[in-house]
């Protein structure tokens, strides 16, 4: 049975979140950072609606009169991206081995072989 993975929201800013808390070790994402052109409101709903798909905590925090949203991303949503990431053309052919590229093109030259007429 094929098992569709769910359709999160924000899918654009939850792969950049995850890509910068990947760089960024131990380090908590800041989503007014990532998006500074966002309201504060906006952010917080995407925030929630994450922490509702399991993919972490979100964190609102207040320094020096600003406020922001920060979200701790656990390791079900490293697992999302990456799920997001293979489900794409791209990263199909990516996820593939060196070593079943290296058979294919064995395979490829050996059928070549066999169809050069005079051997």
């Amino acid at each position: 049975m094929i098992e569709f993975p769910p359709s999160y929201p924000e899918r654009k800013l939850l792969k950049r979140a995850v890509r910068w808390s990947l760089r960024n070790r131990y380090h908590i994402p800041s989503l007014t950072k990532l998006e500074p052109k966002r309201s504060l409101q906006a952010l917080t709903k995407v925030g929630r609606d994450w922490q509702k798909y399991g993919l972490g905590t979100m964190i609102e925090q207040s320094e020096n009169g600003r406020r922001s949203v920060h979200f701790a991303l656990n390791d079900d949503a490293v697992t999302a991206v990456k799920q997001m990431d293979e489900a794409s053309i791209i990263g199909r052919v990516k996820s593939v081995g060196w070593s079943n590229w290296i058979a294919l093109a064995a395979l490829f030259v050996s059928i070549a072989a066999l169809l050069k007429p005079g051997s």
